[in-house]
């Protein structure tokens, strides 16, 4: 039989595994409610999904958004201009299947960056021609498409087909925002993520002023900071993007585009 003391050994393992237990599971529950808490404060809540993300970022077809701001940029050893500059950015289609949405846009804020040319010098304001991409949204992360890749996966959706291959560092947003998120990235060789690709840094109260009355809302600070760049979006709920701000650390290259005026359905 064993003795007292063993016996007084096991119980005191047994106990302090309890309480360690208890105490993970409080930990992680409490982390749990501080999420749902951030997430709340722009009166959002966790139970989100991509039905959810046309009214959340108005991605309704017809819907746009116009652009102004400026840009600098080198154009050669010694030559760097700097001009006036917009972009529109416009919702072209959406195709949906059981699975996912598909978004089909042209023009972004991010397309004004390295677009200057040197036949631009001479012009008072260049106007960006827009490209076409894709938001994917699964859940509540839009992927970002671009180049051929939309074309695919436009025909994959049509056919009710898998979805593609979809990475981390794809994501463009992930809805619904809160302070102190992070989102995109990279994934190292045992899965975990090694680096994230987007912060929201800070959550803007501002006030609407309207005909009858002044109401307010949130806009959500997001930022990316590469070792080559820095960039910043200005994010409002049911408005989409408002501001747009890019600087090279290397070769001179800045963007600073501010919303002017969107169309809504």
């Amino acid at each position: 039989m064993r003795n007292k003391s063993e016996l007084l050994r096991i119980a005191t393992k047994v106990l302090f595994s309890i309480m360690f237990v208890s105490l993970f599971g409080f930990t992680a529950e409490m982390d749990s409610k501080s999420t749902r808490a951030r997430m709340n404060q722009a009166g959002e809540t966790s139970d989100f999904s991509s039905a959810d993300v046309p009214k959340y970022f108005p991605l309704e077809p017809g819907n746009r958004w116009w652009y102004s701001g400026k840009a600098k940029q080198s154009i050669g050893p010694g030559k760097t201009i700097e001009k006036n500059i917009s972009i529109e950015m416009r919702v072209l289609e959406v195709i949906k299947n059981r699975e996912a949405q598909l978004f089909i846009l042209e023009g972004h804020p991010s397309q004004a960056v390295w677009y200057l040319k040197p036949e631009h010098k001479n012009l008072k304001k260049v106007v960006i021609r827009p490209e076409r991409y894709a938001y994917l949204s699964v859940g509540g992360k839009l992927f970002e498409i671009r180049g051929d890749s939309v074309d695919t996966v436009i025909s994959d959706l049509r056919k009710n087909s898998n979805l593609p291959n979809l990475d981390l560092d794809d994501i463009a947003f992930e809805f619904p925002l809160f302070d102190g998120q992070k989102f995109g990235g990279t994934k190292g060789p045992d899965g975990e993520v090694e680096g994230y690709d987007w912060q929201v840094d800070r959550v803007l109260s501002k006030a609407q002023k309207s005909l009858r009355k002044m109401k307010k809302y949130l806009a959500f600070q997001i930022i990316q900071r590469a070792l080559s760049s820095y960039t910043e979006i200005q994010f409002e709920p049911y408005s989409g993007i408002t501001k747009y701000k890019y600087i090279h650390h290397g070769s001179v290259c800045e963007v600073y585009l501010d919303l002017r005026e969107h169309h809504l359905k």
